[in-house]
């Protein structure tokens, strides 16, 4: 018998990368990533990572599955122990806010 389906209501926590440093370190603190020494660099050239970062227009992460390539405007989603991006007109049709800031 053919039926009709529909996904179970699903919570998730997700943070939207943006081209600012303020952003991307928000993002590694997400990941529970050490912003002190992100991609083994010392403290004072954290600022010139992310400034590399936003010149390339996306940020390299390494996930429980491997890297993955987020792009500026791409959410990064938590699903249990693993992150993955999302683009953001799928996120936005498929997910409502919760809470706010």
């Amino acid at each position: 018998m053919i039926r009709e389906y529909t996904t179970k209501p699903v919570s998730i926590e997700a943070v939207l990368l943006e081209p600012t440093q303020k952003s991307i370190k928000e993002v590694l603190r997400f990941m529970d990533i050490n912003v002190d020494t992100d991609c083994n660099k010392a403290v004072d050239t954290f600022e010139t990572y992310c400034l590399n970062t936003i010149d390339d227009g996306y940020l390299t992460l390494d996930c429980f599955n491997g890297l993955i390539t987020a792009c500026f405007g791409d959410y990064i989603i938590k699903d249990g122990s693993d992150f993955y991006k999302c683009w953001p007109d799928k996120f936005k049709l498929t997910y409502d806010i919760i809470t706010q800031d």
